[in-house]
């Protein structure tokens, strides 16, 4: 057992949780009025050939819209027609695969455009983030086929988001109460669901299992047979994705690295993190304060069959080709 718990995460999660739940209750309400007074088709047609290919109502395009933005936004309005019944798994599965090329403009903007070119350099930078828009068009494409493939699970015939909306005849009052309790409940749903997701969080770091999974990143880097430098950036990265690019750079920028060797050491670090932290440690505990567990765990569970050996492929291709 550990016994150097750090209350660091422990306020982190804490924090990640106060954050969530209100911002649960507002994309709620938002997306319910959206629906009900039917704004969501105006929202987002420039998604619509997109949501068609994948077999998904048009409606949901203002989730690719919202996503670019801030994804809990998105996601908790998918949370919320989900809730209603509008929507069933393989919508909300194919939703996210089908946005992750704009989760990774999100990020480009965020942090390779700030970081990794000034880190690493023009050319550099420009092969890690054509790698890591790959994988993301490879999981949009999976979601498309999955969308077309994967048979809906709603008793109603008609997939539209406007199946929901309320009779000409009710009052904007009535719509803002219903919405309102709508909104109550899922809340309510979302906030016992988190608190339970980081607990276990907690119980785990309390263990020290996460502390034993980082301490093995730097033995399997030497096993790979990588120099010292790329063992420590594999290190670097797989902890901190920013570190990573910085501690590259820096060796890159001092011809202590070449290019492939770069690309590659940040290759592996990428999937060690994806395996170890993020997916584990950030998207899980996310999606399963907003989905039921079960949608949570094959949102992540698709999602690391499709992305990690999306990147392994890249990873060997680098350590062939450049």
């Amino acid at each position: 057992m550990s016994t150097g718990f750090d209350s660091e995460v422990l306020l982190t999660l804490a924090l990640f949780t106060l954050r969530l739940i209100p911002l649960v209750f507002i994309c709620s309400l938002v997306v319910n009025l959206l629906v009900d007074l039917g704004f969501s088709k105006k929202i987002g047609r420039i998604f619509s050939p997109f949501l068609r290919l994948a077999k998904l109502p048009e409606d949901l395009s203002v989730v690719p819209v919202i996503t670019i933005f801030e994804a809990k936004v998105g996601h908790a309005m998918m949370a919320s027609l989900l809730k209603k019944r509008v929507i069933d798994e393989r919508h909300v599965i194919t939703c996210v695969f089908l946005v992750t090329p704009l989760v990774m403009i999100y990020f480009t903007l965020r942090l390779y455009l700030p970081v990794a070119f000034p880190a690493l350099g023009v050319e550099a930078a420009i092969i890690y983030i054509v790698f890591s828009f790959t994988a993301a068009f490879v999981k949009m494409i999976v979601g498309i086929f999955y969308g077309r493939m994967t048979p809906h699970t709603l008793q109603t015939g008609k997939l539209s988001i406007e199946t929901s909306n309320p009779k000409k005849n009710t009052t904007r009052k009535e719509l803002l109460r219903k919405s309102l309790h709508e909104s109550l409940k899922l809340t309510k749903s979302v906030a016992l669901r988190t608190i339970a997701v980081v607990l276990a969080l907690a119980l785990l770091y309390f263990l020290g299992i996460f502390e034993w999974l980082n301490n093995a990143i730097q033995g399997l880097a030497y096993s790979l047979g990588l120099s010292s430098y790329s063992a420590a950036v594999v290190t670097a990265q797989a902890i901190s994705p920013m570190a990573g690019l910085i501690l590259a750079g820096t060796f890159l920028s001092h011809a202590q690295l070449t290019v492939k060797e770069t690309i590659v050491s940040l290759m592996i670090g990428k999937i060690i993190f994806l395996l170890t932290a993020d997916y584990p440690r950030h998207a899980f505990p996310f999606y399963a304060s907003l989905y039921p567990t079960r949608l949570a765990f094959k949102i992540v569970a698709y999602s690391t069959l499709i992305t990690v050996p999306t990147l392994v492929m890249l990873t060997v291709l680098a350590a062939v080709f450049l």
